[in-house]
C-alpha cells in the first residue's frame, strides 16, 4: 500500500478477500493493481476507484457519487441495495469493460 499527499492510495496485488475497498468514499483515487474483494466502492459518494483486474460481487452496493472503472470483469449484483433496503445505487458511474 503507497499513498501521496494528493489524496491518491494504490494497492498492489490481488486482494480477493479484502471487503469494502473504498467504502463510504467521498474524494481522492484509490487503484487496485489487481483483483478486489466483495463490496468495492460501497455507498461511495465521491472519488474514483479503479480496479485493474476483477471485481468481486455487490460491486458499487448503494453508490451515491463518484466513479468505479473496472478492467476485467465484475462479479453479481452490480450497484445492489443492501440486504433489507428497498433502492441501491442513486447516482454516480460504474464502467465495467470485462
Amino acid at each position: 500500500v503507497s499513498g501521496q499527499s494528493d489524496g491518491e492510495i494504490l494497492l498492489d496485488g490481488d486482494l480477493p478477500m479484502a471487503e469494502r475497498i473504498g467504502a463510504e468514499m467521498t474524494e481522492g483515487r484509490i487503484s487496485v493493481l489487481g483483483e478486489a474483494g466483495p463490496e468495492a466502492g460501497r455507498a461511495m459518494r465521491g472519488g474514483q476507484l479503479r480496479i485493474e483486474t476483477h471485481a468481486a460481487d455487490r460491486l458499487g452496493l448503494a453508490m451515491s457519487g463518484g466513479l468505479i472503472e473496472v478492467v476485467g470483469n465484475a462479479g453479481n449484483e452490480v450497484g445492489a441495495a443492501p440486504f433489507g433496503a428497498a433502492r441501491g445505487m442513486t447516482g454516480g458511474t460504474i464502467l465495467i469493460h470485462g
